[in-house]
């Protein structure tokens, strides 16, 4: 079946296996070709999105990642 230029898959079409725990965020590369996925087990990790196979990981550092902010109403000019 398909909607548009995407297929919608009936059974798993590519399992990543490598994270030890949840995985809270999946995304895919604007080419399409890499699958970065984001766990609870503090680790990133780039995927081939054709073969499956792991690229890179991200190990945790002392940084914060920002995914999305949005400025509220607050005169102060912080970001919450």
């Amino acid at each position: 079946m398909s909607s548009g230029r995407y297929r919608i898959a009936r059974e798993p079409t590519l399992t990543l296996k490598g994270h030890t725990d949840f995985v809270h965020c999946v995304a895919f590369s604007p080419d399409g070709r890499r699958i970065v996925s984001g766990s609870i087990d503090r680790t990133l990790k780039v995927w081939d999105a054709t073969t499956g196979q792991e690229m890179a990981v991200v190990l945790p550092e002392p940084v914060m990642i920002v995914l999305q902010a949005r400025r509220e109403a607050d005169p102060s000019g912080i970001l919450v």
